[in-house]
């Protein structure tokens, strides 16, 4: 698998790609593009930051929810009320 950074171990509270990296299904190349997209998938319920965690990665930073008050991105992407906000990334 290719590392797009040096860290051995990852990194996921300090470096971006670290971070992403973890994010992504163990059977997808953990190129720039997939790194990117796994950030963009942002749902209609999901609101403004409320706390970045002192921490670079924004799957990790707590954001405002119309259901459910306060969620991160990674536990966003998993519930169960996820829906894609189309118009996210463009």
């Amino acid at each position: 698998m290719t590392r797009l950074c040096e860290h051995d171990p990852p990194q996921p509270d300090t470096c971006l790609i670290c971070c992403l990296a973890e994010a992504i299904p163990a059977d997808v190349e953990p190129t720039p593009e997939n790194l990117e997209a796994r950030i963009k998938l942002n749902c209609i319920h999901l609101g403004k930051v409320l706390d970045f965690k002192n921490c670079a990665c924004p799957l990790k930073h707590v954001h405002h929810c119309d259901l459910h008050e306060r969620v991160t991105l990674h536990d966003c992407q998993s519930c169960t009320d996820y829906i894609l906000d189309e118009a996210c990334g463009d």
